[in-house]
């Protein structure tokens, strides 16, 4: 009789492959994950320089006290309105001494990313005499 010694070859070689195919499906799953760490990281970094510039316009508010827009690039550095990726809107209304302002940071499409409101009052002059305690 005849022994056959290919069975066994074919059994390794078969084992190889699946080990092989394993492998390949569990690397995928990995680079799909750290593609998604990524994405949330930039996100994340984005939506915290939004919150920076939507605080520093807050706290200028009272040295301009009007409308307006501010646009930023990718790495978040001034520009002109045709380069820009990101929109600081500035809006104000005054009523009564108490101006509120809405500020709001969009992305290129316009979606809203970021929002603060804020009020504070402004200084009123009194003109005329103060009353004394008698």
């Amino acid at each position: 009789m005849r022994k056959r010694g290919s069975s066994k070859s074919g059994l390794f070689l078969l084992e190889m492959m699946i080990s092989i195919l394993f492998f390949a499906i569990a690397a995928a799953v990995c680079i799909q994950v750290l593609l998604r760490t990524r994405e949330l990281s930039d996100h994340a970094g984005d939506l915290n320089m939004a919150m920076s510039r939507a605080s520093e316009a807050a706290e200028h508010l009272a040295d301009s006290g009007e409308d307006s827009a501010e646009y930023y690039d990718g790495e978040w550095n001034s520009c002109m309105a045709a380069q820009a990726v990101w929109t600081l809107c500035l809006d104000v209304e005054e009523q009564d001494g108490l101006r509120e302002a809405l500020i709001t940071v969009k992305d290129r499409q316009g979606q809203e990313i970021y929002r603060l409101e804020t009020a504070y009052y402004e200084p009123v002059e009194v003109i005329g005499k103060a009353v004394k305690d008698e």
